[in-house]
């Protein structure tokens, strides 16, 4: 299952590209959407810990209203991580709103990390965790990943509105079908795996009913993205290959945790009237039964509050 969840997160973040404007691409309400300046834009940074004793071994502050958290462990309570911690083989993630007053920002869920010092990139930062001590620990800031016109559109938080979905079956020639989609509010992954079963007779849910809702799109300057998903976080890098085009290349943090087609990817990003539109057409797969057949999403976003 971990398999198929970076499968479908490769998906919801992979191939970005515009399509003509047509009845599909409102969220029927007639109004088209807003992308003024990110609530955060000059408070986005990358920040590595070199000592992971309170659990938080990177926070990256986004542009958006989120914060991007790489844990050493579980989020449990601060007691349960030992004085220093070793470095685990699997990270844990956190994706939250965050807000900034002073050199202090606030995380929903966490708690605070605050600037106590900074000489060029060497920071000493003060981690409290919600209900520990506060700690202070050295840090270092990362560099800025991208800085371009076409990065402050993209590096933001985001809803999906709504989501296209098609998906073609082969024979084993390699002939297509007649593709099958439709159109639905926001990204319910288990309803458009059950739409499709119950309509088709096409039963994928073993890619889809995990993930349920998709709730939040996250991209950094500091050149993170993630997903955050109704139960879980797949998190993983991004960085532009062309961006006056707006074509990037993404990858993913546990690419062992994918399939062999979606270890790395490319995609390519715009705007049309206040939203992002993001387009993906995924490699051929296969389910367990030997049907051969490709997803195609795609999203219209919304910036998030």
């Amino acid at each position: 299952m971990k398999k198929n969840l970076f499968y479908l997160a490769a998906l919801l973040i992979g191939a970005v590209s515009l399509t003509a404007c047509s009845s599909s691409d409102d969220d029927g309400s007639g109004k088209s959407g807003s992308l003024s300046k990110p609530v955060n834009a000059d408070n986005a940074r990358r920040i590595v810990l070199t000592d992971n004793a309170s659990g938080l071994r990177e926070v990256d502050f986004g542009s958006g209203s989120d914060a991007v958290l790489t844990l050493t462990g579980p989020l449990t309570a601060p007691a349960a991580f030992p004085a220093a911690p070793a470095a685990p083989s699997v990270l844990d993630y956190l994706i939250a709103k965050y807000a900034k007053a002073g050199n202090t920002y606030t995380i929903e869920g966490f708690g605070t990390v605050t600037i106590v010092s900074e000489n060029g990139n060497s920071l000493v930062v003060e981690v409290k965790r919600d209900g520990g001590t506060a700690e202070q620990v050295e840090a270092t800031q990362q560099a800025v990943a991208v800085t371009d016109s076409k990065a402050i559109d993209f590096c933001r938080s985001w809803e999906v509105v709504t989501t296209a979905f098609t998906y073609t079956e082969y024979d084993a020639a390699g002939n297509s079908k007649r593709p099958v989609g439709g159109n639905f509010k926001g990204c319910n992954l288990t309803e458009i795996g059950q739409w499709l079963k119950n309509t088709h007779g096409v039963d994928i849910m073993a890619e889809l009913a995990a993930k349920e809702a998709v709730e939040r799109v996250v991209v950094t300057t500091g050149g993170t993205y993630a997903l955050k998903f109704k139960n879980t976080e797949s998190v993983g890098t991004w960085r532009w290959t062309d961006a006056t085009a707006g074509k990037l290349r993404y990858t993913w943090n546990d690419p062992a945790g994918m399939s062999n087609n979606f270890e790395a990817g490319t995609a390519t990003f715009t705007t049309e009237k206040g939203y992002g539109v993001l387009q993906m057409a995924g490699s051929l797969q296969e389910t367990a039964g030997g049907t051969r057949y490709t997803v195609e999403l795609t999203f219209r976003l919304q910036q998030a509050s």
